[in-house]
């Protein structure tokens, strides 16, 4: 069985097999009137590979009730020019963009990217701030940061350096869920996750 596999800087990405997965049995949707919210996933066109509004509906669409998605960051759409700091913002932007056409309601119901989690390099210190502010203004809920790391595991090169392989200082106060992070962003930090202390 042939397969495209495209090597990635996260490892090799490996495109379904349309074929294989037109073997599976159909699952019996369990409680088809629950609404849910798919709280993760991507959107992409890279080497080819478009999946963007109509493959992410094509999936959802499969008999459970899902009312609104959240995105989260996966390099797609940096800008291509400007402060490399600034760049990522290009992603958020471009996923707004899809928001906005799922929003129109001539899609269908579900609120594609109701949330958007974008991404934001925290070793630049006080100077992520800008970038932050850029974020809220295209329309990012939140943002990540990958700050966890293993001397095993292959790390997240930022953008502005190459990869490395030690833990990440995250910069300013420590905060805890739900409590105020910096006074001048309104930020606070998680495991795993960084959230702006208000409502999406």
């Amino acid at each position: 069985m042939a397969q495209s596999i495209q090597q990635g800087r996260f490892g090799q990405i490996v495109r379904p097999d349309d074929a294989w997965l037109a073997k599976q049995e159909d699952e019996l949707t369990i409680e088809p009137e629950l609404p849910i919210i798919d709280t993760h996933h991507h959107l992409w066109d890279r080497n080819h590979w478009t999946y963007l509004l109509p493959e992410l509906l094509a999936d959802l669409n499969t008999g459970h009730n899902i009312v609104a998605t959240v995105f989260e960051e996966c390099r797609s759409m940096y800008r291509a020019d400007g402060p490399v700091d600034v760049r990522p913002v290009g992603e958020v932007e471009f996923v707004a963009g899809i928001a906005a056409m799922s929003a129109s309601g001539g899609y269908g119901p579900i609120k594609v990217a109701q949330g958007i989690v974008g991404y934001a390099d925290l070793t630049l210190g006080d100077r992520v701030e800008p970038v932050l502010e850029a974020l809220i203004r295209a329309a990012v809920a939140g943002f990540r940061a990958y700050a966890i790391r293993s001397a095993t595991m292959p790390t997240r090169p930022s953008a502005t350096a190459g990869p490395t392989r030690h833990p990440i200082c995250m910069p300013g106060p420590k905060s805890a869920p739900g409590q105020r992070g910096s006074p001048r962003t309104g930020w606070c930090s998680m495991p795993g996750a960084t959230i702006r202390n208000s409502p999406m």
